[in-house]
């Protein structure tokens, strides 16, 4: 076993040997005050052999917030969308589109409760947004009466 050089903590070339590569800092003297500005172009090519490249973005971007009546959501729809093959489709806690390139369905789930039936929809200028009335606090339990024979 070979001993590591005394001016580093670290056996790197040991490392190299174990990762059968060769690692940009390797070459560095033991000079501690060397230029660090080529790790971020390494993590860079490292992310980016690691992580799947994609052109088109799997989720459309959206943002939703809430007024004191309703809660509405604002989705970006890319122009290779076609906004005549969305649809919408609402729960009391989330919505779904579906109708996105390749069958692809998003789900975006709501920071309150709504009533999916009080609910609208309007695509203008390449943003869709969506306005659900939230559930009224009172109206969380309904009573079911029960019919007797």
């Amino acid at each position: 076993m070979s001993k590591p050089d005394k001016n580093h903590f670290f056996d790197w070339k040991k490392m190299e040997s174990i990762f059968g590569k060769q690692f940009p800092f390797s070459t560095l003297s033991g000079n501690k005050s060397f230029d660090l500005s080529w790790v971020e172009d390494y993590v860079k090519s490292v992310m980016k052999q690691a992580m799947p490249q994609n052109d088109q973005p799997d989720e459309l971007e959206s943002e939703v917030f809430e007024t004191h009546r309703d809660v509405i959501a604002k989705i970006a729809v890319p122009e290779h969308i076609s906004p005549g093959d969305l649809r919408i489709f609402a729960a009391s806690n989330q919505i779904r589109l579906e109708g996105l390139p390749g069958g692809a369905k998003q789900f975006i789930p709501l920071p309150a409760h709504v009533n999916p039936g009080v609910s609208r929809a309007l695509m203008k200028q390449g943003v869709l947004q969506i306005q659900m009335r939230k559930q009224n606090k009172e109206e969380q339990y309904k009573e079911i009466f029960i019919r007797y024979h």
